[in-house]
């Protein structure tokens, strides 16, 4: 298949049928290295490596004099680059050391990575920052934010929108089926009273005079009572 050399066929010298490698033949006449780029990519490549850094070369991460291995960084920044998108700031690799607290002042947590705890070491490589020593999210039960911008309360346990529940509160008693709650100032992150008003989507099954009298009659005896509150 490839060349003039049946497949399968074992090389009489025991090497890499590409001209100019010169390592061990593994499989279908090739190296590992050039067998595995054919099965991958169809192509066998050059005979060398591709892209393989110049000699003297060192990792671009300030600080590192070591080699450079492959993308302009040593072994230890380049695998760190593969698995987190970000070779890190310290020419060395930092083991974990127990009883040594994270360099952030004020923080009370123990180094985990480049002196610092895991929610700083983690912060600065998502964020580029290291901020201050607390945890940035909010306290539990502090509340939340929808993709659509309300707020989300815990109450007993249960996670619940807030100017529903604030609305429910003032009302004292539960929405019913077809009402809901509008902002005033279309801030929905603001649910005072005062910024809050309900609606209802209500309506007559028919537009007969009797129907809307009805209907009329319905809502008054509904609301009603309530009128002090809307």
């Amino acid at each position: 298949m490839f060349g003039d050399k049946s497949v399968g066929t074992e090389v009489a010298d025991r090497t890499c049928f590409i001209a100019g490698c010169g390592r061990k033949y593994v499989a279908r006449g090739y190296c590992g290295m050039h067998y595995q780029r054919w099965s991958t990519t169809g192509q066998l490549g050059p005979a060398d490596l591709i892209n393989k850094p110049a000699k003297g070369l060192v990792c671009q991460v300030d600080g590192c004099f070591k080699e450079v291995k492959a993308k302009g960084f040593c072994g230890t920044h380049y695998w760190r680059w593969r698995a987190h998108c970000d070779p890190g700031s310290a020419a060395t690799v930092t083991r974990k050391r127990k009883g040594v607290p994270c360099e952030v002042s004020g923080c009370r947590r123990l180094a985990e990575g480049d002196g610092l705890c895991r929610m700083h070491y983690e912060r600065r490589r998502r964020r580029g920052v290291l901020g201050g020593p607390n945890a940035l999210r909010a306290a539990r039960g502090a509340g939340s934010r929808t993709r659509h911008g309300y707020r989300v309360i815990t109450v007993n346990g249960r996670q619940v929108l807030e100017h529903r529940y604030v609305m429910e509160q003032h009302l004292g008693r539960p929405l019913r089926k077809g009402e809901s709650v509008h902002h005033r100032d279309g801030n929905r992150s603001r649910n005072t009273i005062d910024n809050l008003e309900l609606w209802t989507g209500a309506q007559p099954s028919g537009q007969r005079a009797a129907d809307l009298l009805a209907w009329a009659e319905e809502i008054v005896a509904r609301y009603g009572p309530e009128r002090h509150l809307l």
